[in-house]
């Protein structure tokens, strides 16, 4: 009985640690996704990809990204970014500093290096559907919101064998 316990246990950490891989990815050559440009040693996190296997073409499968922290900082729109997180609405971690104009009532803001600027869908979403994940990223898609001082956005990656979070940039403080 102490065996099969045990055998059942090791199957089951087997098969957490080969999700966590499927999950938690590391970027080995520039990917095209949509309006940006993914660079090699990028960390990504997105749930478990169709099937549980990559796309036959070797692509990396990206529909399911949560989040996503770049080694340099990429550009985006206008927009120099260190990270970005796609969970119902586009988050982008600023890596150097923004101003943007008033929009929709709002005042203009200025927003520091290491903020988090806030974009939410352009069409509205019915509050009963489950919205589907988006194939690639296409910034038109998404609108303005406001940006905000937080914490970095936090990706989770492999080294050494061993899942931990990946390096975050220092900001000044603000």
């Amino acid at each position: 009985m102490l065996v099969q316990m045990e055998l059942s246990q090791r199957y089951g950490d087997a098969q957490i640690a080969e999700q966590e891989r499927l999950m938690h990815i590391t970027l080995t050559r520039a990917v095209v996704w949509g309006d940006i440009t993914l660079p090699a040693g990028s960390h990504v996190y997105r749930d478990m990809p169709a099937g549980g296997v990559e796309r036959a073409d070797g692509q990396p499968d990206l529909r399911t990204v949560q989040d996503i922290r770049f080694p340099v900082p990429v550009e985006l729109g206008g927009l120099w970014v260190n990270a970005l997180s796609l969970t119902g609405q586009l988050t982008l971690e600023l890596s150097r500093p923004q101003q943007f104009a008033a929009h929709k009532g709002r005042p203009a803001e200025d927003c520091a290096a290491g903020y988090m600027v806030q974009f939410n869908a352009r069409q509205e979403r019915d509050p009963f559907v489950i919205p589907e994940k988006a194939q690639t990223l296409a910034l038109a898609d998404w609108v303005l919101d406001t940006c905000y001082q937080t914490h970095p956005i936090s990706v989770r990656c492999w080294k050494d064998g061993q899942l931990v979070w990946a390096d975050v940039p220092e900001y000044e403080p603000q």
